[in-house]
């Protein structure tokens, strides 16, 4: 997983700091929450791990400086997985920090595969800048008398 999110990172910012959207600048601070699982509207343990890893990747690879956050205290996805963002200071846990910018990510788990999406937020138009996203293809085989194991990435 570490991998995969290190390439999607990759495609935010090809070339290092300051990523595809030249208005991100290496002084800003992004927010990634957990992702969240989209048949729960909740991280769960999948949506943690999915979190840490992003915000690495996206630490290490865009050089970006990451707060975590709680998705369900300042950014919302409703039922039909529209991004809205809180304005009203009681909902947000802490607002002594500015952040413009923001990723948000949600998976999906079916049989043999797991759907990723990432957004890019402007956290003060609410508007997605870009979303990237991958499905991950997975199965387990008897073969010569031993499970084998493989996997695909589109």
């Amino acid at each position: 997983m570490t991998e995969l999110m290190g390439k999607m990172a990759n495609e935010f910012c090809p070339t290092g700091v300051g990523a595809l959207n030249p208005l991100i600048t290496d002084r800003d601070v992004v927010l990634v929450p957990d992702f969240l699982d989209l048949s729960s509207f909740k991280p769960g343990q999948a949506g943690v791990v999915l979190g840490e890893v992003t915000r690495g990747a996206l630490s290490e690879v865009c050089r970006h400086r990451v707060r975590q956050v709680d998705l369900g205290k300042t950014i919302r996805l409703n039922e039909d997985g529209v991004v809205m963002l809180t304005r009203d200071s009681g909902r947000l846990s802490s607002s002594e920090f500015a952040a413009k910018w923001g990723y948000v990510g949600t998976f999906s788990t079916m049989p043999g595969k797991l759907l990723l999406t990432l957004r890019e937020l402007d956290i003060e138009s609410g508007a997605t800048t870009r979303i990237i996203s991958r499905e991950l293809n997975f199965g387990c085989k008897l073969g010569d008398g031993e499970y084998k194991f493989s996997y695909s990435v589109n």
